[in-house]
């Protein structure tokens, strides 16, 4: 699907569909949707022009969820971030930086390769088995 801000609410849609086939819910289930929101839009934002084409896949392991967004926009290793400068006043701060430190919080592992024109972001959370 295109990276466009238009294309979230089919994102997110997809997301609740996974997880509710996956018999996911409660916690594990919002935070895969506050990290596929902060993605999706951020490559929605910085992909470039035109916009960049996003790829979502999840997978349900044993005791882990995998989800992998790959786009083709402009390379950004969002694990190579800087995380944001909490010294400061939060009205001192320069703009940005949250929503990338807020992914790596939620999730457990996050992996960054770039092949090609290719960006792939694969992102893990352990879960406890039922």
């Amino acid at each position: 699907m295109a990276a466009e801000k238009t294309q979230l609410h089919t994102a997110m849609t997809w997301l609740d569909q996974q997880c509710a086939a996956n018999a996911l819910g409660g916690e594990d289930a919002a935070r895969l949707a506050i990290v596929l929101e902060e993605l999706f839009l951020n490559v929605a934002e910085n992909g470039g022009a035109p916009p960049p084409s996003v790829e979502l896949t999840f997978v349900r392991e044993p005791l882990a969820l995998q989800l992998v967004v790959e786009d083709d926009g402009a390379p950004f290793d969002p694990t190579a971030a800087p995380p944001p400068d909490f010294s400061v006043a939060a009205n001192e701060r320069d703009a940005g930086g949250l929503g990338i430190h807020l992914v790596m919080r939620l999730m457990d592992e996050v992996s960054y390769t770039r092949a090609g024109d290719l960006n792939r972001l694969v992102l893990r959370k352990f879960i406890t088995p039922p």
